[in-house]
């Protein structure tokens, strides 16, 4: 399972079973421009669960069948598909997406709390970690996990950001 490594480790020890919907799964609902309920989740088989913990978005492409298969799950169950966020939530998307912008609103929580994070060096997950808890004032929660490498840059996995930056600076020779 290779998005199990964004799991924060509270996560793990707390939910094994991943009862709760853990934050990559949140995330990913966010850039698919939806949400469900625990009830919803929860009714998902596990092996659904884990797929769509798994499952990794890296352009719109892989965003709509990541919905189309979890409305599908959905319906399997039983369940109303998803929902559609506001427009104006979807619009938030835009300040934690960023890697070369920390929205000014989060400089200023994090510098209230005297918690200093290097918003470049997280990845797109780390980001939406920090963006998330500080929208909920868990500041518990985002001092506790600061430190998991989960959140931080990967050498051997580049973020969606720079997969793309790659692929577009690449030219074709002429022959």
């Amino acid at each position: 399972m290779n998005n199990y490594r964004y799991i924060l480790e509270s996560e793990r020890v707390s939910d094994p079973d991943f009862e709760l919907i853990p934050l990559i799964v949140r995330m990913k609902l966010d850039l698919a421009g939806c949400k469900i309920s625990l009830s919803q989740w929860q009714l998902l088989p596990p092996d659904i669960r884990a797929h769509l913990i798994d499952t990794e978005l890296v352009g719109p492409q892989d965003i709509r069948r990541f919905r189309q298969y979890l409305d599908g799950a959905l319906r399997a169950a039983g369940c109303e598909p998803s929902k559609d966020l506001p427009l104006d939530k979807r619009g938030e998307l835009m300040t934690w997406l960023d890697p070369d912008r920390l929205p000014d609103s989060l400089m200023a929580q994090l510098d209230e709390q005297q918690l200093n994070t290097n918003w470049r060096a997280l990845n797109t997950f780390g980001r939406y970690v920090v963006w998330s808890l500080l929208q909920k004032g868990r500041l518990d929660k985002l001092k506790a996990v600061s430190t998991e490498s989960c959140l931080y840059q990967d050498r051997q996995t580049p973020s969606p950001a720079q997969r793309h930056a790659r692929t577009a600076n690449r030219t074709t020779a002429i022959p």
